[in-house]
Protein backbone atom coordinates (compact mmCIF):
# COMPACT_ATOMS: atom_id res chain seq x y z
CA UNK A 1 0.00 0.00 0.00
CA UNK A 2 1.39 3.43 -0.95
CA UNK A 3 2.29 5.78 1.85
CA UNK A 4 -0.23 8.35 2.17
CA UNK A 5 1.17 9.79 5.22
CA UNK A 6 -0.04 13.53 5.39
CA UNK A 7 -1.54 13.61 2.38
CA UNK A 8 -5.03 13.60 3.22
CA UNK A 9 -5.22 15.19 6.55
CA UNK A 10 -8.29 15.68 6.48
CA UNK A 11 -10.05 12.40 5.91
CA UNK A 12 -7.64 10.81 8.48
CA UNK A 13 -8.03 13.28 11.25
CA UNK A 14 -11.88 12.14 11.66
CA UNK A 15 -12.19 8.25 12.64
CA UNK A 16 -9.57 5.95 12.46
CA UNK A 17 -6.38 6.49 10.43
CA UNK A 18 -5.98 3.06 8.90
CA UNK A 19 -9.45 2.07 8.00
CA UNK A 20 -9.54 5.90 5.78
CA UNK A 21 -6.12 5.21 4.32
CA UNK A 22 -7.70 1.79 3.44
CA UNK A 23 -10.45 3.12 1.75
CA UNK A 24 -9.01 5.63 -0.20
CA UNK A 25 -6.70 2.74 -1.66
CA UNK A 26 -9.34 0.18 -2.40
CA UNK A 27 -11.28 3.23 -4.07
CA UNK A 28 -8.32 4.47 -5.93
CA UNK A 29 -7.68 0.59 -7.00
CA UNK A 30 -11.31 0.20 -7.95
CA UNK A 31 -11.44 3.73 -10.25
CA UNK A 32 -8.32 2.33 -12.10
CA UNK A 33 -9.48 -0.84 -12.65
CA UNK A 34 -12.81 0.77 -14.32
CA UNK A 35 -10.70 3.24 -16.22
CA UNK A 36 -8.12 0.29 -17.34
CA UNK A 37 -11.04 -1.63 -18.57
CA UNK A 38 -12.69 1.23 -20.66
CA UNK A 39 -9.40 2.51 -22.15
CA UNK A 40 -8.46 -1.36 -22.95
CA UNK A 41 -12.03 -1.77 -24.61
CA UNK A 42 -11.78 1.44 -26.48
CA UNK A 43 -8.06 0.55 -27.40
CA UNK A 44 -9.39 -2.79 -28.83
CA UNK A 45 -12.22 -2.06 -30.86
CA UNK A 46 -10.47 0.60 -32.48
CA UNK A 47 -7.13 -1.56 -33.42
CA UNK A 48 -9.56 -4.55 -33.99
CA UNK A 49 -11.27 -4.54 -37.54
CA UNK A 50 -14.27 -5.03 -35.98
CA UNK A 51 -14.39 -1.14 -35.81
CA UNK A 52 -13.54 -0.76 -39.74
CA UNK A 53 -16.40 -3.72 -40.49
CA UNK A 54 -18.81 -1.65 -38.46
CA UNK A 55 -17.77 2.11 -40.42
CA UNK A 56 -17.66 0.28 -43.39
CA UNK A 57 -21.30 -0.94 -43.01
CA UNK A 58 -22.90 1.93 -41.60
CA UNK A 59 -21.68 4.15 -44.24
CA UNK A 60 -23.45 2.02 -47.20
CA UNK A 61 -20.71 -0.31 -47.86
CA UNK A 62 -18.17 1.97 -49.00
CA UNK A 63 -14.20 2.26 -48.01
CA UNK A 64 -14.43 5.61 -48.59
CA UNK A 65 -15.67 6.09 -44.77
CA UNK A 66 -13.33 3.69 -43.29
CA UNK A 67 -10.61 5.96 -45.09
CA UNK A 68 -12.43 9.08 -43.47
CA UNK A 69 -12.08 8.13 -40.38
CA UNK A 70 -8.94 6.19 -40.09
CA UNK A 71 -8.08 9.95 -41.81
CA UNK A 72 -9.42 11.54 -38.55
CA UNK A 73 -8.05 9.43 -36.28
CA UNK A 74 -4.20 9.97 -37.46
CA UNK A 75 -4.85 13.62 -38.10
CA UNK A 76 -5.91 13.75 -34.36
CA UNK A 77 -3.55 12.56 -33.22
CA UNK A 78 -1.02 13.96 -35.48
CA UNK A 79 -2.10 17.25 -34.13
CA UNK A 80 -3.21 16.46 -30.61
CA UNK A 81 0.36 14.94 -29.48
CA UNK A 82 1.69 17.80 -29.39
CA UNK A 83 -0.17 19.96 -27.03
CA UNK A 84 -0.57 16.68 -24.76
CA UNK A 85 2.91 16.34 -25.15
CA UNK A 86 3.23 19.84 -23.79
CA UNK A 87 0.40 19.51 -21.16
CA UNK A 88 1.91 16.85 -19.30
CA UNK A 89 5.21 18.67 -19.14
CA UNK A 90 3.54 21.79 -17.50
CA UNK A 91 0.35 20.22 -15.58
CA UNK A 92 0.37 17.03 -13.03
CA UNK A 93 -0.82 13.68 -13.85
CA UNK A 94 -3.41 13.20 -11.89
CA UNK A 95 -5.22 16.24 -13.16
CA UNK A 96 -4.46 15.27 -17.16
CA UNK A 97 -5.81 12.16 -16.15
CA UNK A 98 -9.39 13.59 -14.59
CA UNK A 99 -9.62 15.48 -17.66
CA UNK A 100 -8.58 13.43 -20.01
CA UNK A 101 -11.08 11.26 -18.64
CA UNK A 102 -13.96 13.66 -18.58
CA UNK A 103 -13.00 14.38 -22.54
CA UNK A 104 -13.58 10.06 -23.60
CA UNK A 105 -17.04 10.07 -21.54
CA UNK A 106 -17.93 13.50 -23.00
CA UNK A 107 -16.72 12.07 -26.71
CA UNK A 108 -18.36 8.82 -26.19
CA UNK A 109 -21.80 10.58 -25.02
CA UNK A 110 -21.76 12.21 -27.98
CA UNK A 111 -21.43 9.65 -30.16
CA UNK A 112 -23.68 7.21 -28.69
CA UNK A 113 -26.14 9.98 -28.09
CA UNK A 114 -26.39 11.98 -31.28
CA UNK A 115 -26.41 10.65 -34.49
CA UNK A 116 -25.20 13.20 -37.72
CA UNK A 117 -21.91 13.42 -39.48
CA UNK A 118 -20.73 16.54 -37.58
CA UNK A 119 -21.22 15.47 -34.61
CA UNK A 120 -19.64 11.87 -34.94
CA UNK A 121 -16.58 13.66 -36.19
CA UNK A 122 -16.27 15.91 -33.20
CA UNK A 123 -17.09 13.04 -30.60
CA UNK A 124 -14.09 11.26 -32.78
CA UNK A 125 -11.55 13.84 -32.09
CA UNK A 126 -12.71 14.20 -28.47
CA UNK A 127 -11.97 10.40 -28.07
CA UNK A 128 -8.80 10.37 -29.76
CA UNK A 129 -7.57 13.26 -27.50
CA UNK A 130 -8.62 11.45 -24.57
CA UNK A 131 -6.83 8.35 -25.93
CA UNK A 132 -3.59 10.35 -26.65
CA UNK A 133 -3.78 12.15 -23.38
CA UNK A 134 -4.29 9.44 -21.36
CA UNK A 135 -1.84 7.27 -23.55
CA UNK A 136 1.08 10.21 -23.20
CA UNK A 137 0.08 10.24 -19.08
CA UNK A 138 0.15 6.27 -18.61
Amino acid sequence: MPDTEGVYPPLLTSGGRGDAKQRICERNRRLMMVTTFMYALIMSIENSGIFDAYIYIVGGERNTEVGLVASIFGAASLVLAMPAGWLIDHYSRARLLKIGSVVLTAALVLYFVWKSTGVDICGLLLLRYGVVTDNLVL
